[in-house]
């Protein structure tokens, strides 16, 4: 698979492979103003700040006007240059201190090995970091309060030696209050793994906190879990004696139910001498054998390290899936996926719904325009399709939502050819999926056949709003609320919509029903976008209307997701992506899209 970033540009930028003992990619640069580095040597690194106002005075040049005792170390300097670059100068020169008239000065609590690569620095803008040198500057740079050479050095601390020095890296934090460089270490060998491990002592100089601190966090890794896996095994073989007894407390970091399972199967005997191991590698066993039941299993260690919640929508032009796009709301732009196994399937008719962090996409129309029974399963995790068991009945149309442990389907269309005759067939059957068992049963008929409506899944309980029905006696759309209860087994009529409503969402949110957009009848003649939505209150079964989607979004599609307070949904002539804010009841416009995406979903997904 292959990321393409759409106004949106993450992950690290990567450095060349001679940048870092371990070629790590720089991962800090980006949040360091003007910042830009060369390499001097194997480890030792020039930072240059682009924006520094640079003088045209020389260090120990005959204009030097004052001379400076750091350490027994004297050096001439200028006081204009130290003045402009440092505020700890500027108050010692320009302020009513008895160091304005001197012209020698002892500075003391500082080396003179820091005081003269700052110095560099004052004078042109640069800086010179080692490992020789790295703490004498950061005492020097919190001396002078100069933040940028506290920055660069973090910088270097991380990128060229958090991994060989992990523990001394780590005091000289708590020493110089640099903050929690870990996060950072942490996607350093994150994101460089796969090269790391290919270079010599690596795993035999790599500390058991950092090991173990690497696989605790929740980081996205640019590896597979068997990987991370044999990564430990080659590490406690690096010197078995010492390292053993430190296998078990790595190995419950690993992520089992996410190998493949002829990798669970290669385990060698040694790891399942530990018990609770071998209960988890033999769960993790049974849950690849059952894939259409995985959707099932919600707890952190089933999603892939550094997973996150992010809108995800499929691109479908023809009839081929090959793209998917990813919106992380806390950045601007998408970013785009181009999938390995696309999905030959008439997207644009289908329904989907999502179950576990899994999405489900089902029905529509094969090749041939009858209405489809297929029902697919889309993987997040690996970027896979899997068909499962097909529904009873084809059906378009139709409505599907999900609960925490199955999915529905509601009414619809079967559209058929009899003897070379177009046949369209307005259902009023429902179904219900069984993931443990890949079936799907049928439960009781809809008061009548309808399609063109919404569902939605609330209190052990299924509710059908609006749409076309078979009774040509209703109006079309209805503004009809139909409620199915799993323990009376029963359909009952609740309280109408304000509006009728078709092609329209609904979507369940505490103890409330939220319909936005569709269709709605049209006084003079068809239909018309439907800007007025409503809320359903389920305790008290009244409806209230809620703000109006404004006139120039247009009609808002009938997929629409949640997350967090907000429902996002899809709409407009020109394909944007709109916000709906439940708790403040107000739009706003987010995102101008592909045309070719008209659905959205809410995934856990792992990428850069």
């Amino acid at each position: 698979m292959s990321l393409v970033l759409i106004s949106l540009q993450l992950g690290a930028t990567s450095a060349s492979p001679e940048d870092s003992i371990y070629n790590c990619k720089n991962l800090n640069i980006n949040n360091i103003p003007a910042m830009d580095c060369m390499k001097i040597s194997q480890n030792k690194i020039k930072y240059l700040n682009k924006n520094y106002q640079k003088f045209p005075h020389k260090i120990y040049d005959s204009k030097c006007d004052i001379k400076l005792s750091v350490g027994g170390t004297s050096f001439r300097v200028h006081k204009q240059v130290l003045s402009e670059a440092s505020d700890y100068f500027s108050a010692m020169f320009h302020h009513d201190m008895k160091e304005k008239e001197q012209d020698a000065i002892e500075i003391k609590d500082i080396s003179p090995k820091g005081f003269s690569a700052i110095l560099d620095y004052f004078y042109h803008g640069n800086i010179t970091i080692c490992p020789e040198n790295i703490e004498d500057v950061l005492e020097v740079a919190r001396f002078f309060q100069a933040d940028w050479i506290v920055d660069v050095c973090c910088n270097f601390l991380v990128e060229y030696m958090s991994l060989e020095n992990y523990t001394y890296v780590q005091n000289l934090a708590d020493k110089y209050a640099l903050g929690d460089l870990q996060p950072d270490i942490l996607q350093v060998l994150a994101l460089s793994i796969n090269e790391l491990v290919e270079q010599p002592k690596f795993l035999q100089n790599l500390p058991e906190n950092l090991l173990l601190a690497f696989l605790q966090c929740d980081v996205y890794v640019e590896a597979h879990e068997h990987f991370l896996f044999k990564i430990i095994l080659d590490w406690v073989d690096e010197d078995p004696c010492t390292r053993k007894p430190s296998l078990l407390p790595l190995l419950k970091e690993i992520r089992f139910s996410l190998m493949e399972l002829e990798e669970l199967e290669s385990i060698p005997d040694l790891v399942h001498e530990f018990e609770e191991i071998h209960n988890e590698i033999e769960f993790a066993k049974n849950y690849a054998l059952c894939i259409q039941a995985q959707c099932l299993q919600n707890d952190d260690k089933f999603l892939p390290r550094g997973a996150h919640s992010v809108l995800a929508m499929i691109f479908f032009p023809d009839d081929i899936c090959t793209n998917i796009a990813y919106k992380d709301l806390d950045n601007p732009g998408l970013c785009v996926e181009e999938l390995d196994s696309p999905l030959h399937i008439r997207y644009e008719h289908t329904r989907e719904t999502v179950l576990g962090n899994f999405l489900f996409v089902a029905g529509g129309y094969t090749t041939n325009y009858c209405s489809s029974n297929c029902v697919f399963m889309y993987d997040p995790r690996f970027r896979t399709w899997t068909e499962i068991a097909s529904m009873q009945n084809p059906r378009v149309s139709f409505a599907m939502c999900s609960s925490d442990h199955n999915l529905f389907v509601l009414g619809g269309i079967n559209h058929m050819f009899v003897d070379n005759n177009e046949v369209e067939v307005i259902l009023q059957n429902c179904e219900m999926y069984f993931p443990e068992e890949n079936i799907w049963v049928a439960i009781p008929d809809l008061p009548l056949g309808i399609f063109d409506h919404a569902s939605a899944f609330a209190n052990d309980c299924l509710y059908c709003s609006g749409g076309i029905t078979d009774n040509p006696e209703n109006t079309v759309p209805v503004p009809f609320l139909y409620v199915y209860s799993f323990s009376t087994k029963t359909w009952e009529t609740k309280a109408e919509m304000l509006y009728p409503h078709q092609r329209h969402c609904m979507m369940s949110i505490d103890n409330k029903l939220f319909v936005l957009g569709g269709y709605t009848r049209d006084n003079e003649i068809g239909f018309k976008d439907c800007l007025t939505n409503e809320c359903y209150d389920i305790e008290t079964n009244q409806w209230t209307e809620i703000i109006s989607t404004p006139p120039e979004y247009g009609l808002l599609q009938s997929h629409a997701t949640q997350l967090e307070n907000k429902i996002y949904i899809i709409g407009g002539e020109k394909t944007n992506l709109y916000a709906y804010d439940f708790e403040k009841n107000t739009f706003e416009e987010l995102e101008l899209l592909d045309p070719k995406i008209q659905r959205v979903s809410c995934l856990d997904v792992a990428y850069p």
